[in-house]
């Protein structure tokens, strides 16, 4: 297989996220109910400035390799910072270096 390295300028991506790890299954169940929450309760209607209609899954933060935890967020790209709204189960995470609320 041969990669191609390709260079993509910034994106601001807003929604929802939660720690899981791929141990057990617990990602299957946490990121499946990540996205369930993220269209069920309305929250991809609720960002505002969205870019586009598309939706990002966007896998993070690895605390090693593939087995250990990550994060992971269900959101859409914005062209400014927005209002997301406030979950309880999975509230939004900053991480101000990659522009993710």
């Amino acid at each position: 297989m041969e990669y191609e390295m390709v260079e993509l300028e910034e994106k601001i991506v807003q929604g929802i996220g939660l720690k899981t790890t791929n141990e057990g299954g617990k990602s299957m169940q946490d990121i499946g109910k990540m996205w369930q929450h993220f269209f069920a309760d309305g929250i991809y209607q609720k960002v505002s400035n969205k870019v586009n209609h598309k939706t990002i899954g966007l896998y993070t933060d690895y605390e090693g390799d593939y087995t250990k935890p990550y994060y992971f967020m269900a959101g859409v790209q914005v062209g400014a910072r927005g209002i997301v709204p406030w979950s309880r189960e999975c509230g939004p995470k900053n991480h101000s270096k990659r522009k993710i609320c």
